[in-house]
Protein backbone atom coordinates (compact mmCIF):
# COMPACT_ATOMS: atom_id res chain seq x y z
CA UNK A 1 0.00 0.00 0.00
CA UNK A 2 2.78 2.66 1.04
CA UNK A 3 4.61 1.67 -2.42
CA UNK A 4 1.45 2.45 -4.33
CA UNK A 5 1.00 5.65 -2.45
CA UNK A 6 4.47 6.69 -3.48
CA UNK A 7 4.13 5.76 -6.55
CA UNK A 8 0.82 7.62 -7.15
CA UNK A 9 2.34 10.64 -4.99
CA UNK A 10 5.71 10.39 -7.60
CA UNK A 11 3.21 10.45 -10.48
CA UNK A 12 1.37 13.58 -9.64
CA UNK A 13 4.51 15.59 -8.50
CA UNK A 14 5.66 14.38 -12.05
CA UNK A 15 3.11 15.38 -14.08
CA UNK A 16 2.33 18.55 -11.95
CA UNK A 17 5.62 19.95 -12.93
CA UNK A 18 5.82 18.98 -16.47
CA UNK A 19 2.72 20.91 -16.89
CA UNK A 20 3.84 24.72 -15.74
CA UNK A 21 2.80 27.26 -18.87
CA UNK A 22 4.59 30.18 -19.85
CA UNK A 23 2.03 32.96 -20.35
CA UNK A 24 1.89 36.15 -21.93
CA UNK A 25 1.75 37.96 -18.74
CA UNK A 26 4.65 36.00 -17.61
CA UNK A 27 7.18 37.65 -20.22
CA UNK A 28 8.50 41.33 -20.04
CA UNK A 29 6.31 44.37 -20.34
CA UNK A 30 7.13 48.19 -20.38
CA UNK A 31 9.83 49.26 -17.87
CA UNK A 32 11.06 45.88 -17.22
CA UNK A 33 15.10 45.47 -17.21
CA UNK A 34 17.03 42.68 -16.56
CA UNK A 35 21.20 42.73 -16.34
CA UNK A 36 22.32 39.78 -18.67
CA UNK A 37 26.01 38.60 -19.01
CA UNK A 38 27.08 37.07 -21.99
CA UNK A 39 30.21 34.02 -22.17
CA UNK A 40 31.46 31.30 -24.55
CA UNK A 41 31.48 27.46 -23.99
CA UNK A 42 34.87 27.45 -22.58
CA UNK A 43 33.91 24.19 -20.44
CA UNK A 44 32.68 22.46 -23.74
CA UNK A 45 29.04 22.56 -22.37
CA UNK A 46 25.89 20.15 -24.53
CA UNK A 47 23.56 22.65 -24.45
CA UNK A 48 21.63 20.01 -26.89
CA UNK A 49 20.48 17.38 -24.39
CA UNK A 50 16.95 17.39 -23.13
CA UNK A 51 14.41 15.58 -21.67
CA UNK A 52 11.64 15.44 -19.00
CA UNK A 53 12.49 16.39 -15.66
CA UNK A 54 16.15 17.15 -16.64
CA UNK A 55 18.52 18.86 -14.39
CA UNK A 56 20.71 21.18 -16.58
CA UNK A 57 23.49 22.39 -15.21
CA UNK A 58 25.99 25.53 -16.58
CA UNK A 59 27.51 26.36 -13.23
CA UNK A 60 30.83 26.69 -14.96
CA UNK A 61 29.94 29.86 -17.57
CA UNK A 62 31.97 32.76 -17.05
CA UNK A 63 30.87 35.90 -17.85
CA UNK A 64 33.18 37.96 -19.86
CA UNK A 65 31.01 40.97 -20.36
CA UNK A 66 27.04 42.30 -19.49
CA UNK A 67 24.52 44.06 -20.76
CA UNK A 68 20.73 45.55 -19.92
CA UNK A 69 18.07 44.24 -21.47
CA UNK A 70 14.89 46.36 -21.21
CA UNK A 71 11.93 47.49 -22.77
CA UNK A 72 9.77 50.80 -22.96
CA UNK A 73 6.64 52.16 -24.50
CA UNK A 74 7.44 52.52 -28.23
CA UNK A 75 6.25 56.10 -28.41
CA UNK A 76 9.25 56.59 -26.91
CA UNK A 77 11.94 55.07 -29.08
CA UNK A 78 11.75 58.56 -31.39
CA UNK A 79 10.56 56.21 -34.47
CA UNK A 80 6.13 57.02 -34.45
CA UNK A 81 6.16 60.34 -36.94
CA UNK A 82 8.64 58.58 -39.46
CA UNK A 83 6.59 55.31 -39.39
CA UNK A 84 3.20 57.21 -39.67
CA UNK A 85 4.76 59.65 -42.43
CA UNK A 86 6.50 56.14 -44.22
CA UNK A 87 2.60 54.51 -43.98
CA UNK A 88 0.57 57.29 -44.96
CA UNK A 89 -0.86 57.17 -41.49
CA UNK A 90 -1.11 61.30 -41.31
CA UNK A 91 -4.50 62.09 -39.45
CA UNK A 92 -4.91 58.81 -36.99
CA UNK A 93 -1.13 58.38 -36.74
CA UNK A 94 -1.57 57.74 -32.70
CA UNK A 95 -4.40 55.41 -33.27
CA UNK A 96 -2.37 53.39 -36.20
CA UNK A 97 0.98 53.50 -34.37
CA UNK A 98 -0.63 51.99 -30.52
CA UNK A 99 -2.71 49.31 -32.26
CA UNK A 100 0.39 48.03 -33.76
CA UNK A 101 3.22 48.66 -31.06
CA UNK A 102 3.03 48.35 -27.39
CA UNK A 103 6.67 47.80 -26.88
CA UNK A 104 9.91 48.42 -27.66
CA UNK A 105 13.46 47.42 -26.79
CA UNK A 106 17.08 48.91 -28.06
CA UNK A 107 19.14 46.23 -30.13
CA UNK A 108 22.60 45.68 -28.60
CA UNK A 109 24.20 46.47 -32.07
CA UNK A 110 23.27 48.68 -34.94
CA UNK A 111 23.69 47.92 -38.78
CA UNK A 112 26.87 48.13 -40.80
CA UNK A 113 26.97 47.11 -44.44
CA UNK A 114 29.66 47.98 -46.99
CA UNK A 115 29.76 51.64 -45.81
CA UNK A 116 26.26 52.43 -44.42
CA UNK A 117 26.05 52.75 -40.86
CA UNK A 118 22.88 52.90 -38.38
CA UNK A 119 22.58 53.88 -34.76
CA UNK A 120 20.09 54.12 -32.25
CA UNK A 121 18.32 51.16 -33.60
CA UNK A 122 15.24 50.01 -31.61
CA UNK A 123 13.02 46.98 -32.56
CA UNK A 124 9.20 47.75 -32.14
CA UNK A 125 6.95 44.76 -30.44
CA UNK A 126 3.07 44.36 -30.29
CA UNK A 127 3.09 41.66 -26.92
CA UNK A 128 -1.04 40.08 -26.55
CA UNK A 129 -2.20 37.25 -25.01
CA UNK A 130 -1.75 35.47 -27.63
CA UNK A 131 1.74 36.22 -29.18
CA UNK A 132 4.72 38.44 -28.87
CA UNK A 133 6.12 39.59 -32.70
CA UNK A 134 8.41 42.01 -33.93
CA UNK A 135 6.91 44.45 -36.34
CA UNK A 136 9.31 47.11 -36.96
CA UNK A 137 12.88 48.10 -36.79
CA UNK A 138 13.54 51.26 -36.76
CA UNK A 139 17.34 53.34 -36.66
CA UNK A 140 18.97 56.41 -37.55
CA UNK A 141 21.08 57.19 -40.85
CA UNK A 142 23.82 59.52 -41.44
CA UNK A 143 24.91 60.68 -44.93
CA UNK A 144 26.25 63.63 -46.22
CA UNK A 145 26.15 64.95 -42.63
CA UNK A 146 22.64 64.55 -41.92
CA UNK A 147 20.90 62.03 -39.89
CA UNK A 148 17.52 60.56 -41.30
CA UNK A 149 15.31 57.92 -39.49
CA UNK A 150 15.12 54.61 -41.36
CA UNK A 151 12.00 52.87 -40.85
CA UNK A 152 12.18 48.75 -41.43
CA UNK A 153 8.74 47.25 -41.54
CA UNK A 154 7.88 43.80 -41.86
CA UNK A 155 5.93 42.54 -44.52
CA UNK A 156 5.20 39.73 -42.60
CA UNK A 157 5.88 39.89 -38.74
CA UNK A 158 8.12 38.22 -36.72
CA UNK A 159 6.42 35.83 -34.66
CA UNK A 160 8.89 35.36 -31.88
CA UNK A 161 6.46 32.97 -29.16
CA UNK A 162 3.10 32.07 -29.03
CA UNK A 163 1.46 32.02 -25.83
CA UNK A 164 1.02 30.27 -23.68
CA UNK A 165 3.58 27.45 -23.95
CA UNK A 166 4.15 24.61 -22.05
CA UNK A 167 6.36 21.14 -22.70
CA UNK A 168 5.53 19.56 -25.94
CA UNK A 169 3.91 22.68 -27.52
CA UNK A 170 4.79 23.52 -31.19
CA UNK A 171 4.44 26.45 -33.58
CA UNK A 172 5.72 27.54 -36.81
CA UNK A 173 5.95 30.95 -38.43
CA UNK A 174 7.28 33.45 -41.73
CA UNK A 175 8.91 36.57 -41.48
CA UNK A 176 9.72 39.02 -44.24
CA UNK A 177 11.50 42.28 -43.91
CA UNK A 178 13.18 44.32 -46.71
CA UNK A 179 15.89 46.72 -46.26
CA UNK A 180 16.25 49.27 -49.45
CA UNK A 181 18.88 51.97 -49.10
CA UNK A 182 18.54 53.22 -52.62
CA UNK A 183 16.87 56.46 -50.87
CA UNK A 184 20.74 56.86 -48.86
CA UNK A 185 22.27 56.61 -52.34
CA UNK A 186 23.45 53.34 -51.55
CA UNK A 187 22.29 51.12 -53.98
CA UNK A 188 21.39 48.32 -52.14
CA UNK A 189 18.27 45.96 -51.24
CA UNK A 190 18.39 43.30 -48.79
CA UNK A 191 14.96 41.04 -48.19
CA UNK A 192 15.06 38.24 -45.67
CA UNK A 193 12.46 35.58 -45.54
CA UNK A 194 12.88 33.60 -42.41
CA UNK A 195 10.90 30.21 -40.83
CA UNK A 196 10.68 30.08 -37.28
CA UNK A 197 9.71 26.84 -35.89
CA UNK A 198 9.74 26.48 -32.10
CA UNK A 199 9.65 23.26 -30.28
CA UNK A 200 9.12 23.25 -25.88
CA UNK A 201 11.26 19.75 -25.92
CA UNK A 202 12.25 19.86 -22.20
CA UNK A 203 11.46 20.75 -18.71
CA UNK A 204 13.29 20.24 -15.31
CA UNK A 205 16.20 22.23 -13.63
CA UNK A 206 18.49 24.65 -14.44
CA UNK A 207 21.63 25.96 -13.13
CA UNK A 208 23.38 28.94 -14.33
CA UNK A 209 26.10 31.38 -12.33
CA UNK A 210 23.03 32.90 -11.24
CA UNK A 211 21.42 30.64 -9.41
CA UNK A 212 19.33 27.52 -10.16
CA UNK A 213 15.85 27.62 -11.42
CA UNK A 214 13.51 24.51 -9.88
CA UNK A 215 10.93 23.94 -12.92
CA UNK A 216 11.64 26.03 -16.50
CA UNK A 217 10.44 24.87 -19.53
CA UNK A 218 13.22 24.31 -22.80
CA UNK A 219 12.37 25.65 -25.77
CA UNK A 220 14.50 24.82 -29.15
CA UNK A 221 13.80 27.35 -32.27
CA UNK A 222 15.13 26.67 -35.78
CA UNK A 223 15.04 29.53 -38.54
CA UNK A 224 16.09 29.02 -42.03
CA UNK A 225 16.74 32.09 -43.20
CA UNK A 226 17.20 33.17 -47.06
CA UNK A 227 18.58 36.54 -47.22
CA UNK A 228 18.91 38.09 -50.94
CA UNK A 229 21.18 40.94 -51.66
CA UNK A 230 20.98 43.15 -54.96
CA UNK A 231 23.78 45.34 -54.89
CA UNK A 232 23.48 47.43 -57.42
CA UNK A 233 22.01 45.04 -60.05
CA UNK A 234 24.02 41.99 -58.79
CA UNK A 235 21.85 39.54 -56.51
CA UNK A 236 23.06 37.31 -54.00
CA UNK A 237 21.13 34.55 -52.26
CA UNK A 238 22.44 33.74 -48.83
CA UNK A 239 20.75 30.36 -46.79
CA UNK A 240 21.73 30.23 -43.33
CA UNK A 241 20.30 27.94 -40.64
CA UNK A 242 20.53 28.76 -36.97
CA UNK A 243 19.72 26.92 -33.35
CA UNK A 244 18.73 28.70 -30.26
CA UNK A 245 17.85 27.13 -27.20
CA UNK A 246 15.99 28.66 -24.49
CA UNK A 247 15.04 28.37 -20.99
CA UNK A 248 12.38 29.99 -19.16
CA UNK A 249 11.42 30.70 -15.55
CA UNK A 250 7.77 31.83 -14.73
CA UNK A 251 9.22 34.38 -12.60
CA UNK A 252 11.38 35.95 -15.16
CA UNK A 253 10.30 37.84 -18.22
CA UNK A 254 13.19 37.13 -20.50
CA UNK A 255 15.07 32.98 -21.23
CA UNK A 256 17.01 32.90 -17.68
CA UNK A 257 19.72 31.50 -20.75
CA UNK A 258 19.74 31.59 -24.14
CA UNK A 259 22.19 29.69 -26.44
CA UNK A 260 22.16 30.68 -30.28
CA UNK A 261 24.55 29.79 -33.16
CA UNK A 262 25.00 28.78 -36.90
CA UNK A 263 24.39 25.37 -38.58
CA UNK A 264 27.13 24.59 -40.82
CA UNK A 265 28.08 21.80 -42.80
CA UNK A 266 25.60 19.90 -40.03
CA UNK A 267 27.29 20.74 -37.32
CA UNK A 268 25.75 23.31 -34.31
CA UNK A 269 27.96 25.69 -32.57
CA UNK A 270 27.26 27.76 -29.74
CA UNK A 271 28.22 31.10 -30.22
CA UNK A 272 26.13 33.42 -28.69
CA UNK A 273 25.16 32.76 -24.71
CA UNK A 274 23.44 34.98 -22.55
CA UNK A 275 22.00 34.54 -19.20
CA UNK A 276 20.47 36.73 -16.40
CA UNK A 277 22.86 37.57 -13.96
CA UNK A 278 23.72 40.15 -10.96
CA UNK A 279 25.58 43.15 -12.24
CA UNK A 280 29.00 43.14 -12.91
CA UNK A 281 32.17 45.43 -12.25
CA UNK A 282 33.34 47.57 -14.77
CA UNK A 283 34.81 45.27 -18.22
CA UNK A 284 38.54 46.07 -18.16
CA UNK A 285 39.66 43.23 -20.10
CA UNK A 286 43.45 42.02 -21.03
CA UNK A 287 43.49 41.37 -24.53
CA UNK A 288 44.14 37.72 -23.41
CA UNK A 289 40.23 37.68 -22.29
CA UNK A 290 39.28 39.19 -25.94
CA UNK A 291 37.63 36.83 -28.07
CA UNK A 292 36.34 36.63 -31.62
CA UNK A 293 33.89 33.59 -32.20
CA UNK A 294 33.41 31.14 -33.90
CA UNK A 295 36.11 30.19 -35.70
CA UNK A 296 35.29 28.62 -38.21
CA UNK A 297 32.20 30.28 -39.29
CA UNK A 298 29.74 30.85 -41.90
CA UNK A 299 29.24 34.05 -41.64
CA UNK A 300 28.34 35.66 -38.38
CA UNK A 301 31.10 36.32 -36.02
CA UNK A 302 30.66 37.62 -32.46
CA UNK A 303 33.24 39.14 -29.79
CA UNK A 304 32.87 39.37 -25.89
CA UNK A 305 34.11 43.07 -26.24
CA UNK A 306 31.73 45.54 -25.35
CA UNK A 307 30.37 47.88 -28.18
CA UNK A 308 31.25 50.94 -26.10
CA UNK A 309 34.95 49.73 -26.52
CA UNK A 310 35.30 49.45 -29.71
CA UNK A 311 36.88 51.80 -32.01
CA UNK A 312 36.64 50.08 -35.45
CA UNK A 313 36.21 46.76 -36.74
CA UNK A 314 38.06 45.89 -40.15
CA UNK A 315 38.10 42.65 -42.09
CA UNK A 316 41.34 41.76 -44.59
CA UNK A 317 42.23 39.02 -46.73
CA UNK A 318 45.53 37.46 -46.87
CA UNK A 319 46.84 39.46 -49.16
CA UNK A 320 46.07 43.01 -47.36
CA UNK A 321 43.21 44.50 -48.66
CA UNK A 322 40.26 45.74 -46.74
CA UNK A 323 36.95 43.82 -47.45
CA UNK A 324 34.66 44.70 -44.74
CA UNK A 325 34.20 46.46 -41.68
CA UNK A 326 31.83 45.10 -39.08
CA UNK A 327 31.45 41.33 -37.83
CA UNK A 328 29.02 40.24 -40.84
CA UNK A 329 31.42 37.90 -43.17
CA UNK A 330 28.66 36.62 -45.40
CA UNK A 331 29.38 38.65 -48.25
CA UNK A 332 32.96 37.15 -48.90
CA UNK A 333 33.96 34.36 -50.45
CA UNK A 334 35.34 31.17 -48.03
CA UNK A 335 38.95 31.35 -46.79
CA UNK A 336 40.90 33.03 -44.55
CA UNK A 337 40.72 36.38 -42.86
CA UNK A 338 41.95 38.66 -40.65
CA UNK A 339 39.71 40.26 -38.02
CA UNK A 340 41.29 43.46 -36.65
CA UNK A 341 39.10 45.20 -33.85
CA UNK A 342 40.46 48.45 -32.77
CA UNK A 343 40.47 49.33 -29.11
CA UNK A 344 41.25 51.84 -26.55
CA UNK A 345 43.90 49.54 -25.37
CA UNK A 346 45.10 48.62 -28.86
CA UNK A 347 44.18 46.43 -31.79
CA UNK A 348 43.24 42.91 -31.74
CA UNK A 349 43.88 40.64 -34.81
CA UNK A 350 42.30 37.60 -35.20
CA UNK A 351 42.74 34.96 -38.42
CA UNK A 352 38.78 33.17 -39.15
CA UNK A 353 38.32 30.67 -41.44
CA UNK A 354 34.86 31.24 -43.62
CA UNK A 355 33.28 28.10 -45.04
Amino acid sequence: MKKYLFSTILFITTHTFGQVSYLSTDFAGIGYSQFVSSSINDADYNFTETGTNFNWNYNGLVALNQETVSFIDPNNTGYKLAWCFFNNYLFNCNTQFNNNFNMASQLAQGIELEGFGADNVYAHFRKTSTNFQNRMIGAEVTTDGQTLPLILSYTLPDTIYEFPFTYGSNSTSVSQITLDLNSFNFPIIISIAQERINNVEGWGSLTTPFGTFDNVLKMKTVLNTLTNINNDGEITEIPSITHEYKWFDKTHGIPVLEVLGPVVDGVWTAANIRYIDNELSTFNPSFEQIVVYPNPTNGELYTNMPLENIQNISIYNLFGQKVGQNLNLSHLDNGFYIVTIETEWGNVNTKILKK
